[in-house]
C-alpha cells in the first residue's frame, strides 16, 4: 500500500512538475508547492477542502468531486496554511484523496532549486 501511495503522489507530482513552472514564488507555491495522493487512509480527522471559498468575489467554491490535481491552482481558493513556516499543511479533498501543502521553508527550497535548474537550461 505504501508503494501505491508513493506512486500515486509521484504520478501527480510528475504531472504537475511537467507543466512549465512559474518563476514567481507565489505562483510556484500555488501550482507546485503541494503533493496529492488518492489514498484516503490518512485522511481521518483532516479538514476538508470541499467547499473552500473562492478568492474571486462571486467565484465558485472548490468542488471536491471535480478536483483535478493536474490543473489545481491553490490561489483560486481561500486555504488557511500553517502559520509555522517549517510545517506542512494537510487537507482531505472530499473522497478524492489528501493534499499536502509543503511548508513555506520547503517551498522556498524547491523554488530556489527550480530557478537554478531553469538558469542552467538557458
Amino acid at each position: 500500500m505504501a508503494c501505491g501511495l508513493l506512486l500515486s503522489a509521484l504520478t501527480c507530482l510528475t504531472t504537475v512538475s511537467a507543466q512549465k513552472a512559474p518563476v514567481d514564488f507565489e505562483a510556484f507555491r500555488a501550482l507546485q508547492g503541494w503533493t496529492f495522493s488518492a489514498d484516503l487512509s490518512k485522511a481521518e480527522g483532516l479538514p476538508d477542502l470541499d467547499g473552500a471559498l473562492s478568492t474571486a468575489e462571486g467565484g465558485v467554491p472548490l468542488d471536491a468531486s471535480t478536483f483535478d490535481p493536474t490543473s489545481f491552482d491553490a490561489r483560486m481558493y481561500q486555504i488557511a496554511l500553517s502559520e509555522n513556516p517549517a510545517r506542512p499543511t494537510n487537507f482531505r479533498v472530499g473522497n478524492q484523496g489528501v493534499i499536502q501543502f509543503h511548508s513555506a521553508d520547503r517551498c522556498r527550497e524547491l523554488h530556489a532549486r527550480h530557478c537554478i535548474n531553469t538558469a542552467k537550461q538557458q
